[in-house]
C-alpha cells in the first residue's frame, strides 16, 4: 500500500472506532447486547464456514488428488 492509502485506512478505522464508542456511550450499550444476543449465533456459523473453507482449500493444495492423464 502507498503511504496515502495507509493514512486513509487509519483515518477510516479511527472514525469507525470513535463512532462506535460514541454510540455505545449514548445508548448505554443496551442495543449492543441485544445485537450480540440476536446476531451471535449467525455470525458464529458464518465464521466457522469461512474457516472451514479456508482449511479445506489449504489441505487441497497441500495434498492434491492424484489424477492420471490419458493424454500423457
Amino acid at each position: 500500500m502507498t503511504g496515502q492509502r495507509t493514512r486513509v485506512r487509519r483515518s477510516q478505522a479511527l472514525a469507525v472506532t470513535i463512532t462506535t464508542i460514541a454510540l455505545c456511550g449514548v445508548t448505554g450499550c443496551v442495543t449492543g447486547r441485544e445485537f450480540r444476543k440476536t446476531a451471535g449465533p449467525a455470525v458464529r456459523v458464518g465464521v466457522t464456514a469461512i474457516v472451514n473453507g479456508l482449511l479445506d482449500g489449504l489441505f487441497a493444495v497441500i495434498e492434491p488428488d492424484t489424477t492420471t492423464d490419458a493424454d500423457s
